[in-house]
C-alpha cells in the first residue's frame, strides 16, 4: 500500500512539472569588439535570461545535435546599441531580425534580445507538437525599435493626440549650453587663455552651435612702444557625433583691439580677425545634466590680422592657429537623447 501511494504521489507531482520542449536549440552570440558593444552580457547569462522566460532549458548540450539554431551579434552604431538576430534550422533560414536600442545601458536590449529568442522558441515547438499549441509571434513579428520593461504589461491604448505628442518629444531637439576655458596660439600677439561660452542644438548624430570667446588682455612690445591688445570673437560650428568622439568644422570671427604707448603718446587701432578650422575632442556625460570635453583646435586664417597704429602695423598673426581647451557642458534634454519606446505584451 505504502509502494502505490508513493507512486500516485510521484504521478502528481509529475503534472505539475514544466513541459519540456521538443526542439533542443543552439545559441551563438557575438560582438563586435565596441566599447558599448562590450558591456552587453555573454552568452551564458543570455542562456539564462531564456530559460527563465519559457521555464525550462531549451539548449543542446553540442551544435551538431540541435534543430533549431540561433545567432545573436550585438553591435555599436553611432550612439545606438544594435542586436542582430539570426534564426534557423539545418535546412531552412526562420527569419532575421534586427533591434535597436536607444539607450546607453545593453542590459535593455539583452531582455528585448531573449524575449524575441524565447518567442521564436515556443514557436517552433508549436510547428513540431504533436498535439495544438495556440502560436506565438515569429521572429519578424518582433517590434524593431525597444527597450524591453523587466515585467509583463498591459497593452498601452492611447489615443493619437497622445502617440503624435510622444513622436514629436522622441523627434525634438536636445539643447545644451557650456562653459569653459581655452589656450590660444597665433589669435593674439602672445598665446593668449580665453574665457568661451556656446549653445548648441542636437539631433541624432549631428549639432549646431554657436559660441564666443573673450581673450585675455596681453602686452607686446615693440619698436613702436607698449602695445596692449584685447580680442573678442565669434563662431560657428557643426558638430558630427560617434560615441564620445566629437569633430567640429567651425568659422569665427572678431576683433582685435590695440592701444600703443609711447613717449609719442597714445594711439589706437583694430582689425578684423577671420579664421576658420577643425576641432576634435570627445564628450563623457554624467547622468542626464552635465558632462565634460576636453578638445583640440586647428584654424587657418583667410586673410592675415595686421594691427595698425596709425600707418605702423605692430603686428601680424600667423597662418596657422591652434588651440586647446576645456568645456563644461549642461543639457537640456531631461534623458530624452537617450530615446527608447516600450514593448508591451498582451
Amino acid at each position: 500500500m505504502r509502494i502505490w501511494a508513493a507512486c500516485a504521489c510521484a504521478l502528481l507531482l509529475l503534472s505539475f512539472a514544466p513541459t519540456v520542449s521538443a526542439a533542443t536549440v543552439a545559441l551563438h552570440v557575438d560582438s563586435d569588439g565596441s566599447d558599448a558593444a562590450a558591456t552587453c552580457p555573454p552568452e551564458v547569462e543570455l542562456r539564462h535570461r531564456i530559460r527563465v522566460r519559457l521555464g525550462y532549458d531549451p539548449f543542446a548540450t553540442s551544435e551538431g545535435g540541435a534543430e533549431l539554431r540561433t545567432r545573436v551579434a550585438f553591435e555599436s552604431e553611432r550612439a545606438f546599441l544594435v542586436a542582430e538576430i539570426e534564426a534557423h534550422t539545418a535546412s531552412e533560414l526562420l527569419g532575421r531580425r534586427r533591434i535597436v536600442s536607444r539607450s546607453a545601458n545593453c542590459d535593455e536590449l539583452t531582455t528585448a534580445v531573449a524575449l524575441a529568442i524565447s518567442l521564436v522558441i515556443e514557436q517552433f515547438d508549436s510547428t513540431h507538437a504533436e498535439h495544438d499549441v495556440p502560436a506565438h509571434p515569429r521572429l519578424e513579428q518582433v517590434p524593431p525599435e525597444v527597450t524591453a520593461p523587466a515585467k509583463r504589461r498591459a497593452p498601452d491604448v492611447r489615443g493619437p493626440d497622445r502617440n503624435r505628442h510622444e513622436d514629436h518629444r522622441r523627434d525634438s531637439i536636445a539643447w545644451s549650453t557650456s562653459a569653459g576655458g581655452a589656450v590660444v596660439f597665433g589669435a593674439a600677439p602672445a598665446v593668449d587663455p580665453a574665457l568661451e561660452l556656446r549653445l548648441a542644438a542636437r539631433r541624432a548624430w549631428w549639432s549646431l552651435a554657436l559660441g564666443g570667446r573673450l581673450f585675455a588682455p596681453t602686452t607686446l612690445t615693440t619698436a613702436a612702444g607698449t602695445v596692449r591688445t584685447e580680442l573678442a570673437s565669434l563662431s560657428a560650428m557643426f558638430c558630427a557625433h560617434s560615441s564620445v568622439a566629437v569633430v567640429c568644422p567651425f568659422a569665427a570671427a572678431g576683433e582685435l583691439r590695440g592701444v600703443g604707448t609711447s613717449d609719442r603718446g597714445t594711439r589706437q587701432g583694430a582689425s578684423i580677425r577671420l579664421a576658420v578650422g577643425v576641432r576634435a575632442g570627445i564628450e563623457w556625460r554624467f547622468g542626464s545634466a552635465f558632462g565634460i570635453g576636453p578638445y583640440l583646435e586647428g584654424a587657418v586664417s583667410p586673410a592675415p590680422t595686421t594691427l595698425y597704429l596709425g600707418r605702423e602695423a605692430v603686428w601680424t598673426s600667423p597662418t596657422i592657429q591652434g588651440a586647446f581647451g576645456l568645456d563644461w557642458i549642461m543639457h537640456f534634454d531631461g534623458g530624452r537623447g537617450r530615446r527608447h519606446t516600450a514593448l508591451t505584451i498582451p
